[in-house]
């Protein structure tokens, strides 16, 4: 299988392809790191919980921890014991927070060069026409 095809399938899927030599077929296998998350999608657990769970070491589950953290896919709920216990982040949440992120982008770009666009008039046409629509991201960045 190509080496980039294969890449971009762990990336969008979280899988990875393996292909055996000896008769050249292949077999998907989920990640570790998307296998933890589906759990923790499904319910709130524990380091511990999670390495008796998969069969890992504690160690490796808390690096895969720290990824999912970065990637902002889970959070920290609570304690138990001495352990924190985690669960996954809601899409939608995620994909909110992003979209804001593009809203304040674009806003802050139309804003920063409002002189020479105006310039142009099908430019100057279009945010005469949009102008509601223009307001309204304004308002869903404010009141993010």
């Amino acid at each position: 299988m190509n080496n980039n095809l294969s890449q971009h399938l762990n990336t969008l899927f979280h899988i990875n392809i393996i292909t055996k030599n000896n008769n050249n077929t292949s077999e998907i296998k989920m990640s570790n790191k998307y296998k933890i998350l589906e759990l923790l999608k499904e319910s709130e657990l524990t380091v511990k919980e999670l390495a008796e769970r998969l069969e890992f070491d504690e160690n490796m589950v808390r690096v895969y921890i720290h990824r999912l953290k970065k990637d902002n896919l889970i959070k920290e709920i609570g304690k138990k014991n001495r352990y924190i216990i985690y669960t996954a982040i809601k899409q939608g949440t995620q994909k909110s927070s992003e979209l804001v992120k593009y809203l304040e982008f674009i806003n802050e770009f139309f804003k920063s060069n409002i002189d020479y666009l105006l310039q142009n008039p099908k430019i100057d046409r279009f945010i005469e026409e949009n102008e509601k629509m223009f307001n309204r991201i304004e308002q869903v960045i404010i009141n993010a």
